[in-house]
């Protein structure tokens, strides 16, 4: 699910499922120092993906417009307790959100006392964060940047967040996962705020009914065929949405790839919240949950994954108060 997307309908059909292209191969990178070339070690194939992705997002974000500045002007904020609660004091902190698109998120962490850079790979959507960032009078450097490719100054970082429907647009997790971490300071962390990707794979088609449409264990297999409840606000619901190309990752991949990079997991937990599979019935609450918690935590590393979204909190280097 693409980031800050709304709920999907209760009732949504599956779109037929053709054939996935093949698996793409990802680099070896444990202890590679990414700072200085990292898309010299991405397949070529998913910088194609990442840029077809970057035309699309451009296309539909004039419409999605987010919170208004005045909302933040006067001390609103876009998170939720259980993300702040698993960042823990941001207060004078370096914050870097990955995937900020029209910067909610970053404006509300800069609320919070932080020094808040936000990165996003559409210069349509890091447009309207400036101007918000600029119309609500709160300080935040947004910048237009590829997640695996970063502006090489941003380094020693205190906290790397990620917000719901980040994770799926990873083409490569082993990459990415070294990148983020090599960017933390000794002590830092990783906040991932996300659906679980089992939202990704099924998809309700009426009261108590529903379809797998894709494979839950695809990894690698981009995933060009998204139904319409779980395109983004612009593309859903019209009647030719552009092209998007996602992944899906099960949480033992994304937890996998973040200890390969030198973080360590002290914690994960799920809880359901039924909303998001509308017309469902009861059942719904036997599902993890796009937006219900799964945690991961991590000490060195910690990771939150909440209502089925995820709230990864990874803290690099000695183990230390979070």
């Amino acid at each position: 699910m693409p980031p800050n997307a709304d709920p999907p309908p209760p009732h949504a059909s599956a779109d037929a499922v053709p054939s996935e292209p093949a698996p793409l191969e990802t680099a070896a990178l444990a202890g590679t120092d990414l700072r200085s070339a990292p898309q010299d070690l991405v397949d070529p194939r998913l910088r194609d993906i990442t840029a077809a992705n970057r035309a699309s997002w451009n296309s539909i974000h004039g419409e999605r417009l987010g919170r208004p500045a005045a909302f933040f002007a006067e001390g609103g904020s876009a998170l939720s307790p259980e993300e702040v609660e698993a960042a823990g004091d941001v207060a004078g902190r370096r914050v870097l959100q990955l995937a900020c698109s029209c910067g909610d998120e970053a404006l509300s962490w800069a609320n919070l006392g932080a020094s808040v850079t936000g990165v996003d790979i559409s210069e349509v959507a890091i447009d309207l964060a400036r101007t918000k960032s600029s119309e609500a009078g709160i300080p935040v450097d947004f910048r237009r940047a590829d997640m695996l490719d970063l502006p090489a100054d941003l380094t020693d970082l205190d906290l790397i967040y990620l917000s719901w429907g980040a994770i799926c647009w990873v083409p490569d997790l082993t990459t990415w996962a070294t990148i983020i971490a090599d960017r933390l300071r000794p002590g830092g962390s990783i906040l991932l705020a996300d659906h679980h990707p089992i939202w990704e794979v099924v998809t309700v088609t009426g009261p108590n009914t529903v379809t797998v449409t894709t494979d839950y264990f695809g990894r690698t297999a981009p995933r060009s065929t998204i139904d319409n409840a779980k395109l983004p606000t612009g593309a859903r619901d019209t009647p030719t949405p552009p092209p998007f190309t996602a992944f899906v990752w099960p949480p033992s991949d994304i937890i996998t790839a973040l200890l390969t990079a030198g973080l360590h997991l002290t914690h994960f937990a799920e809880s359901p919240v039924a909303d998001m599979y509308g017309g469902l019935g009861p059942s719904a609450a036997h599902l993890p949950h796009p937006r219900d918690p799964q945690c991961f935590t991590w000490n060195h590393a910690a990771c939150h994954q909440v209502v089925l979204s995820t709230y990864l909190r990874d803290s690099r280097g000695a183990d230390i108060p979070l």
